[in-house]
């Protein structure tokens, strides 16, 4: 039973996790700086919740990486060879240990760089917010600037690589011929979904109580907006020319395991996208007011719901054969 079910719920935590890392970076970039002067100091209190949840993600994200490896050893296991014979060899001299070692360094270089920016983002909030009781900067100068800090692009270099990892252990790699455009697509489609959802999991999970609260949700999903325009297109783009590498014919998307499981995939996500398209469309004018912030929550929630479901059929996908004849 364990050897079935922890497989594809290690690599759910494990693109989850990512996805939200992603989110962190691109909240941080595109949609905090560009928020209305009002809304500008209560963009260093959301900062400090995103930073301490996106170092707390990365050490999950450490303990998700240790069971990979108990997994990765638990199908490669040889019973007549010594435990440490088959870890030595997994670790030392295949593709996939190299991975997964850069895989950790990663999320390390994570953990202390998130940590880090909790703590800058704390004393910016607690100076700015004694820099504006006395009347020394005025709203618009606070809050975080529209210049990317050093530390952030960091993170954000880190987490480039990270999703990379991900390509690199996945069916991207077996692609004939142009396996390196595949690994390229695949990371893109992985950093496009982590723009849209990571970021939106992120507005939604970390709102603010009261008033100010519904006034920062609707500043921030405005913001968002742009960047889930900019980010669908994408995704939807890179994701239909993956799976045209790894179905092959047309017909394997009903004669095959893999095929049936990817339009499950396929459907679900287009009920995630019904939905944003729902919240874009009606949602945002109704926002900056208490009950249309509440049913913006809802269906937001709702659209983050079904998306978690999407990552779940991949993390399935990813541990299941393609169908025959196809690379």
């Amino acid at each position: 039973m364990i050897e079935t079910l922890l497989p594809p719920l290690q690599r759910a935590f494990l693109f989850c996790g990512v996805l939200l890392l992603v989110g962190a970076v691109a909240w941080r970039g595109c949609v905090a700086p560009w928020q209305p002067p009002p809304l500008r100091p209560l963009m260093r209190k959301v900062e400090c919740r995103l930073t301490r949840v996106a170092f707390w993600v990365t050490n999950i994200l450490l303990c998700t990486w240790l069971v990979r490896l108990g997994v990765q050893v638990m199908e490669f296991r040889d019973p007549f060879a010594p435990l440490r014979d088959d870890v030595r060899f997994l670790l030392m001299e295949t593709f996939w240990g190299s991975v997964w070692m850069a895989q950790g360094s990663l999320l390390v270089f994570l953990a202390g760089t998130f940590h880090f920016l909790a703590r800058r983002a704390r004393g910016k909030r607690e100076r700015e917010r004694r820099a504006l009781e006395g009347g020394e900067v005025q709203e618009a100068e606070a809050g975080p600037g529209v210049t990317l800090p050093r530390t952030w692009k960091g993170a954000g270099t880190g987490i480039l690589l990270l999703a990379l990892t991900l390509s690199l252990s996945s069916h991207a790699m077996s692609v004939p011929l142009v396996a390196p455009l595949a690994v390229a697509m695949d990371t893109v489609h992985a950093l496009a979904a982590g723009a849209w959802i990571g970021t939106l999991a992120l507005i939604v999970g970390l709102r603010l109580p009261g008033r100010e609260g519904s006034g920062a949700l609707a500043g921030q999903l405005r913001a968002f907006s742009y960047l889930a325009l900019a980010s669908v297109p994408l995704l939807l783009l890179t994701g239909l020319m993956l799976s045209g590498f790894h179905v092959g014919e047309l017909r394997n998307l009903w004669a095959s395991g893999y095929g049936r499981v990817l339009s499950l995939k396929v459907l679900t996500a287009a009920g995630v996208l019904l939905i944003g398209f729902r919240n874009w469309r009606y949602g945002l004018a109704q926002a900056d007011e208490e009950p249309g912030a509440r049913s913006v929550r809802r269906w937001a929630a709702t659209e983050v719901g079904l998306a978690a479901g999407v990552v779940l059929l991949t993390a399935i996908l990813v541990g299941m054969p393609m169908p025959e004849g196809v690379h």
